[in-house]
């Protein structure tokens, strides 16, 4: 057969090709044996040691079959003699990290390379054992600077001061105490470096579990706030709250989550059994404190929580179309809440701050609105404001006016 070009080999996977020779081999498959490699004729086991050969080393594969290989051809071994415990497979390997000349054998998953009285299994084992932490490193960390030590004190001082007189000794000493500086030196700096990878380490560290007893923490949270009892609902918004004060990077969804429970459990018009009728006189209607306590909750978890003005790239606060007869957001934090269709009427807001918020649509009828900021507000001819409350003297704009687009 003609020459077989075969892939270079890392000497690391030598003991792979090895095993897969092998298994090649057990599974019964039979090949000429190729008698060259590039061009380079491997008449042996052994490399060629010529001038072209250098830094080359040609190896034979070889594994335990129930055949065996000749050149050109294969034949069934003979089952009345022993087969031979070794049968070279037609695999050769080339390997460039090798110098040569060195000659080597191959038995199954293991190169011994002639010569140096090593093993790649018996460097891994070195290497793994040194890597690994235990005696063994403790006892290279000594030597190491036992040996660091001999050359700043007895070796380097004559190289660079080569004279034997009693000054030569003085210039050795300062020679040996500019050395020994230099080292400290390096080891306060190593020293320094060790100690801030240490502390951000550790700092990472404290940061994950942090996030992960976050995580559990609102997990938990949100099991509460679809608790059947009332009690344990206010635990789930209160500590909402509590997790946007360590996490402030939750507040948005945070928001969401009181806004959406708000939506829930008080919408616009009454769809729940325990809300009142829509038509109900407002003096019949119990405060929201009193008739869902959960839902005030929210608003002044909501109104004190700084989720409002909403920070840029995040959605305004949703509390349209929401049923808050005889709330109490005295002072509460709503800038640019959107408030569309909500019923506020009889609602306690005293210095609420409702700038450019939209409440468009919405009731307002009989609300205390003393000292509100409005300043910016949206609203519409469906608006409903207290009778006599004075809504462009705060600053309310009416859709449409001053380029207020409808929507």
């Amino acid at each position: 057969m003609g020459a077989k070009r075969l892939p270079k080999l890392m000497p690391g996977r030598l003991v792979q090709e090895s095993a897969r020779c092998c298994r090649s081999r057990g599974r019964g498959s039979t090949a000429p044996r190729a008698n060259t490699v590039e061009g380079s004729t491997a008449p042996g086991v052994a490399g060629t040691t010529g001038p072209e050969q250098q830094g080359r080393l040609l190896c034979r594969l070889a594994c335990t079959s129930s055949k065996t290989t000749t050149s050109g051809s294969s034949h069934q071994a003979d089952p009345g003699r022993r087969v031979p415990q070794h049968a070279f497979c037609n695999t050769l390997v080339r390997v460039n990290e090798v110098v040569a000349p060195v000659s080597c054998i191959v038995e199954p998953a293991q190169l011994v390379l002639v010569g140096t009285g090593a093993t790649i299994r018996h460097m891994k084992r070195f290497w793994g054992a040194v890597s690994r932490p235990g005696p063994m490193q403790v006892v290279a960390g000594i030597a190491g600077v036992l040996v660091v030590l001999y050359l700043v004190l007895v070796a380097a001082p004559p190289w660079f001061v080569q004279n034997r007189t009693l000054e030569g000794l003085k210039a050795q000493n300062e020679v040996r105490t500019t050395l020994l500086q230099g080292l400290a030196g390096v080891v306060l700096a190593l020293g320094a470096y060790f100690t801030y990878r240490q502390v951000m380490l550790s700092r990472t560290q404290v940061q994950i579990l942090q996030q992960g007893q976050i995580t559990e923490r609102f997990t938990r949270a949100i099991d509460q706030l679809g608790h059947a009892q009332l009690d344990v609902r206010l635990g789930g918004i209160y500590a909402l709250e509590r997790i946007v004060r360590d996490s402030p990077a939750d507040r948005a969804t945070i928001g969401e989550v009181l806004t959406a429970f708000v939506r829930t459990h008080s919408p616009w018009l009454p769809q729940l059994d325990d809300q009142p009728a829509a038509r109900a006189p407002i003096d019949q209607v119990p405060e929201l404190q009193v008739r869902a306590t959960d839902v005030q909750a929210c608003l002044t978890v909501l109104g004190r929580g700084g989720f409002a003005p909403p920070a840029e790239g995040q959605d305004r606060l949703d509390l349209h179309a929401v049923d808050l007869r005889r709330a109490n957001l005295w002072e509460a934090h709503l800038e640019k809440a959107y408030l569309r269709h909500a019923n506020l009427e009889a609602a306690f807001l005293g210095g609420v701050h409702l700038d450019e918020a939209d409440v468009r649509g919405a009731n307002l009828v009989k609300a205390y609105l003393n000292a509100a900021y409005l300043k910016g507000a949206v609203a519409d001819e469906h608006t409903a404001w207290p009778e006599g409350y004075d809504w462009r003297a705060v600053g309310v704009i009416l859709e449409g006016e001053d380029g207020v687009a409808h929507g």
